[in-house]
C-alpha cells in the first residue's frame, strides 16, 4: 500500500449560496463559507460505527437562522466547538436535500425564507441542524435586512474532498 493511500483524509468543504429575490423582479446573490462543527464529525464517526440508537438521526433536517451573528458590524467567528446560534433562533426551516447528480460527493440543502417570514430583522447567522438537534455546520455574515419586499433562498453545499 502506498504512503499516499495510508495518509488520505476525507475533508469537508461547505459554502452557502444566498439568492435574494426582490418583488420587483431584481435578483442578487453571493456566497459565504461555513464551519464544519465537531458535532458533525462526531456524528459521522458514530454513524460509521453503527452507534445510532434505535433510529438514525444524523441527517440534516433543518436550516436555522438568527440575528446575533455580528459584533460591531463584523461577522462573529464560528468555533468548531459551537453547537448553537449566538442568539435565539428567528426562523427554522425544514430543508430540501439532494445529492448533486453532477458531483456525487456533494450534498445540497435548500431552504427559503419567504416574503412574509422573518420580517423586520437582520439575518446574520445560520446553521444546518441535524435531526438530533445538534448543529452540523454554521456561518455568520454581515447581515441581510429582511422585509416583505424580499425572499431569500439558501443553497448550502457540503462537499467531501
Amino acid at each position: 500500500m502506498s504512503e499516499d493511500c495510508v495518509n488520505e483524509f476525507i475533508k469537508q468543504r461547505g459554502e452557502v449560496e444566498v439568492v435574494i429575490d426582490h418583488r420587483d423582479g431584481r435578483r442578487e446573490s453571493f456566497v459565504v463559507k461555513n464551519a464544519i462543527l465537531m458535532t458533525a464529525k462526531n456524528a459521522q464517526a458514530n454513524a460509521l460505527c453503527n452507534n445510532i440508537g434505535q433510529t438514525y438521526q444524523f441527517y440534516i433536517a433543518n436550516m436555522i437562522f438568527g440575528t446575533n451573528g455580528t459584533l460591531n458590524g463584523a461577522p462573529k467567528v464560528v468555533s468548531a466547538s459551537q453547537n448553537g446560534l449566538f442568539g435565539p433562533t428567528l426562523v427554522s426551516k425544514q430543508v430540501m436535500s439532494t445529492v448533486n447528480p453532477q458531483m456525487l460527493n456533494q450534498a445540497i440543502f435548500t431552504a427559503v425564507i419567504g416574503f412574509d417570514e422573518g420580517n423586520g430583522n437582520i439575518i446574520n447567522e445560520m446553521a444546518l441542524m441535524m435531526k438530533t438537534g445538534d448543529l452540523y455546520s454554521m456561518t455568520t455574515l454581515g447581515g441581510i435586512s429582511k422585509d416583505s419586499t424580499i425572499q431569500i433562498t439558501f443553497n448550502w453545499r457540503l462537499t467531501f474532498v
